[in-house]
Formats: C-alpha cells, sequence, structure tokens
C-alpha cells in the first residue's frame, strides 16, 4: 500500500518495488486492494474500503482481468492474515481477513 503514486490529475501509478520485477498488472493492482481491505478491518473502516477500491480501480488506466485480480487479492489476504496472526495486538484481524478470502 506504500507503493502507489498519485500525482495531481494523472491516473494511479503502481511501482512494484519489492521485487523491481515486470508481471501480470493484477498482481500489484491486487495486493493493494487487499491492503486497503486489510487496512479498513485493522481500523475499523470496512464500508470506506469499497468506495477507495472502486475509485481506485476506475482510475486505473488499464484493462485488468477481474478473475486474475480476484485470486490475487485473496491471496494476498491469506498471506496477510497469516503474517498478522504473529502480531499480538492484530491477532484478531487475522481470522476476519480469512473469512474475507472464503466469502468474498
Amino acid at each position: 500500500d506504500k507503493q502507489v503514486l498519485c500525482l495531481d490529475d494523472a491516473a494511479p501509478a503502481v511501482i512494484d518495488l519489492d521485487t523491481a520485477a515486470r508481471g501480470d498488472r493484477e498482481i500489484d493492482v491486487a495486493n493493494f486492494c487487499a491492503h486497503l481491505r486489510f487496512r479498513a478491518l485493522q481500523h475499523g473502516r470496512e464500508p470506506l474500503y469499497a468506495e477507495l477500491e472502486d475509485a481506485f480501480l476506475g482510475a486505473y488506466p488499464a484493462t485488468l482481468d477481474r478473475h486474475r485480480l480476484d485470486w490475487y487479492r485473496r491471496a494476498t489476504l491469506v498471506r496477510l492474515a497469516c503474517n498478522y496472526a504473529l502480531r499480538p495486538r492484530w491477532r484478531h484481524v487475522a481470522p476476519r481477513a480469512l473469512a474475507l478470502v472464503l466469502g468474498a
């Protein structure tokens, strides 16, 4: 979620700083959307998530495969849930993130 650039009226850009690799655009977009959802769960702002995701996807300048996007989003939520299950402060969010994977 720290890899999105928004400049004035320009479309948002996702920068893959983790691996500096070229791959499916859906991977980075889904990663950002999953982080938005997870942050919403952490801070009790779930209703805001859908609005933010819709705005981001609407402004994204390229066509996205919705099936790939959904798959990558779910995979990222599983990874985040596993990671945060080990953090006492956020442990309670992990089951809710996994519930999104199963029911989203």
